[in-house]
């Protein structure tokens, strides 16, 4: 009996920890990633880009058709054998295969084949950006997540502690050893740190809302993460900026966007340019026809079987065309200069978005060297303010110090902690953020 009880307990209990699963960063990551309907959306304009891409090489193909026509034929026509006229039912067959070819365009398909494949490439990297920018948000949320447990978990101890505490000034005063004063002073006390940890508390929770909501996850559903708490090693990093950026520019997407940008304009612009030439094609192409009457036999029909006509009667033909547009309504002269404005306008994009990127290198390092200074610094307050409400506890209890001396050094420990986790939390983010920069994927980071 106690055995079926013992496993019984352990099931319970393994189902319990399995729906309070904890989730990584990682894994966050990787479940909005398959799930976040924008990842969907851009997933399909690759697709969109590739089939694009295909339809340009078909451009530069042959394309070759054929038709098949059959006819009836009713009416008087004159024999010119006999001069009479005759009532002829007749029936005609005709087949025909062409091909057509451009064999000069000015280039301009083969520009727009190059446009094709580079936007191809474009979507790609737009495909790519958009995973990472909703990589660094969950990262963002998670943390955000992560500290507000972390503080809940400081609120819960500092509520914990005030209510032993009240507990034992009541017993106190029954004893006639403290007065009415420090009762009230306790209770005051309490109830400002059970605000603080409802506070806390209610800002988790639309934290976690805000979690789900870039993960796509179901809302209705709870979510439980692991915390980073002593995860990492806050340290300088050493490293320059213009170092960074030289490497970063090879692989960040934005910065490939901007390059396949001013590719693709620029092969629009060659496309444009070859408007200008004249364009030559080919033809060609076979046909052959079937006749016969429907209300007489002839001669000629005993001769002429349907697949002697079709073979006696083929032909083949093979044409050039030569074409020069002289005046087109300006459409020319328009579409060329607003091609090469479309050019200068990548490049200048291209400029800004270089620029973006080695200014946001830039301040990357600055808030991550900020941040390890600002941890520092919190950490040594927080250790002040422990040695010194340590002390300050000391003193309460030889009667040094009342009770609101006491409140007063407990709050400054309890901000000195919260200062401290925060700055920790945001100097987590910073550096994954210049991991990034650094050319690790959020997917891989730790």
């Amino acid at each position: 009996m106690n055995k079926s009880i013992l496993i019984l307990f352990i099931l319970c209990l393994g189902v319990r920890l399995s729906a309070q699963e904890e989730w990584s960063v990682s894994e966050c990551i990787h479940y909005a990633l398959e799930h976040h309907p924008n990842i969907g959306i851009q997933k399909e304009s690759v697709v969109i880009n590739k089939q694009n891409y295909l339809e340009a090489i078909g451009n530069l193909l042959p394309s070759i058709n054929t038709q098949v026509g059959a006819g009836l034929s009713f009416g008087n026509s004159r024999d010119y054998t006999t001069q009479a006229m005759t009532t002829n039912n007749t029936f005609s067959n005709q087949y025909q295969i062409t091909a057509s070819l451009m064999l000069f365009d000015g280039l301009s398909s083969i520009n727009r084949l190059k446009m094709a494949r580079v936007n191809t490439a474009k979507s790609r990297n737009q495909f790519q950006n958009i995973k990472d920018m909703l990589s660094y948000e969950v990262v963002e949320a998670y943390l955000n997540v992560a500290y507000f447990d972390e503080t809940i978990s400081l609120a819960q101890k500092q509520v914990a502690t005030s209510i032993a505490n009240q507990k034992k000034l009541e017993r106190m005063e029954e004893l006639g050893m403290v007065s009415i004063v420090e009762i009230t002073e306790a209770k005051a006390k309490l109830a400002e740190d059970k605000y603080f940890l409802t506070q806390q508390e209610n800002l988790k929770k639309i934290a976690v809302i805000l979690l789900k909501e870039k993960l796509n996850y179901p809302l209705d559903k709870d979510l439980y993460i692991k915390g980073v708490n002593g995860l990492y090693t806050v340290n300088i990093t050493l490293e320059s900026a213009s170092d960074i950026f030289a490497e970063a520019i090879q692989y960040l997407p934005q910065a490939l966007i901007a390059q396949n940008s001013v590719d693709a304009e620029k092969m629009a612009f060659r496309s444009a340019k070859g408007s200008w030439y004249p364009r030559i094609s080919m033809n060609l192409g076979s046909n052959t026809n079937y006749f016969k009457y429907l209300n007489k036999t002839v001669e000629s029909d005993s001769k002429w079987s349907y697949s002697d006509q079709l073979k006696d009667n083929r032909g083949e033909f093979i044409q050039f065309n030569f074409s020069f547009p002289i005046f087109t309504g300006f459409s020319r002269t328009t579409n060329l200069r607003r091609a090469k404005a479309n050019f200068a306008i990548a490049r200048y994009e291209q400029e800004n978005t270089f620029s973006k990127i080695y200014r946001d290198i830039e301040q990357t390092i600055a808030d991550v060297n900020g941040q390890v200074d600002d941890y520092h610094q919190a950490l040594e307050q927080e250790e002040a303010m422990l040695a010194a409400h340590q002390a300050n506890v000391k003193k309460h209890q030889e009667g040094l110090i009342d009770p609101i001396q006491l409140s007063i050094s407990a709050n400054r420990l309890l901000q000195a902690q919260v200062a401290s986790m925060k700055s920790y939390h945001t100097y987590v983010l910073k550096l994954k953020l210049y991991q990034y920069y650094k050319g690790i994927p959020y997917t891989e980071q730790n």
